[in-house]
């Protein structure tokens, strides 16, 4: 098994934000931990300086991974006339890979061979899993609203919840141009200590996407502030599953801040996401 290849393509950036990327790390590292060769190389040149100088491009992989939103219907094309084994994550184009895994599916996922569907296919970055268990901050609300912050409600949440007595961190991706410095509260641009910051929190506040997962997983009540269709649809279903407090800037401002971790469903994610995809890949293989 260990001479198969696995080749991994993802995006990432400002634009589209960071959770495409770091589940595709996590990916690749869990494929290598169970001795399957793997690489990772990203479909743009601003998430190929992301991933830095562990980016590898294997064109003789047997099996191709894609963790895209972007149209990619003709790359499928091209691969499966190579005989490639395509497999797919999230993925809603016109085209059919052999294999889709799915977390939400937004429409009818489609797949030559079978599609996976549900939110027990979440990947969670390895740094996650294994943070350790620390004790929380009563106050400290920690703002982290993707990469991006793409409908700029950061600074608006901080100062809701800075007015109810939180002790309030902006946490924003890796383009620090783009925010201006608070003077009200502290702010960070991609901080090493970032899991710990979600595991000690006593309340973060994030959109519907990666980072919403993992609070989930940390067991830290997590409210949430969609920034896209797709992630209210997600927000939506955590909130059903009684896995978040709630979701929406309107709501956020009249919050009652007073939390009980035990009314939560945080089994909702059980961090074992990723390697349940490992098996899928080594069925494939």
């Amino acid at each position: 098994m260990s001479k198969v290849s696995v080749q991994i393509y993802c995006d990432g950036g400002e634009g589209v934000g960071y959770g495409h990327l770091f589940r595709s790390k996590a990916l690749k590292n869990l494929l290598l931990s169970e001795g399957i060769t793997s690489s990772l190389y990203g479909l743009t040149k601003e998430v190929n300086e992301l991933i830095g100088k562990d980016k590898f491009e294997n064109k003789n992989a047997g099996v191709v991974i894609f963790d895209s939103h972007r149209n990619i219907d003709s790359r499928l094309v091209n691969l499966k006339k190579q005989n490639k084994k395509v497999v797919t994550l999230d993925w809603f184009g016109k085209e059919k890979p052999h294999f889709n895994i799915v977390v939400h599916p937004h429409q009818k996922p489609k797949a030559l061979i079978k599609s996976f569907i549900g939110y027990k296919y979440v990947i969670i970055r390895d740094q996650i899993i294994n943070q350790k268990k620390i004790k929380r901050k009563k106050n400290q609300a920690t703002i982290c609203i993707g990469g991006g912050d793409l409908l700029g409600q950061s600074k608006l949440a901080a100062n809701y919840l800075s007015k109810k007595g939180l002790n309030v961190i902006l946490v924003y991706g890796s383009s620090p141009n783009r925010f201006l410095k608070s003077e009200k509260h502290r702010v960070l641009f991609n901080p090493s200590n970032f899991t710990n910051l979600l595991a000690s929190s006593y309340l973060v506040v994030t959109n519907g996407g990666g980072c919403m997962f993992e609070s989930i997983y940390l067991k830290t009540p997590a409210f949430v502030l969609p920034q896209t269709l797709f992630e209210k649809r997600v927000a939506r279903v955590a909130k059903k599953n009684n896995a978040i407090l709630g979701m929406g800037i309107s709501n956020l401002k009249n919050f009652k801040t007073e939390t009980n971790s035990n009314n939560f469903n945080f089994e909702f994610i059980d961090g074992l996401g990723g390697m349940r995809i490992v098996e899928i890949i080594k069925n494939i293989l």
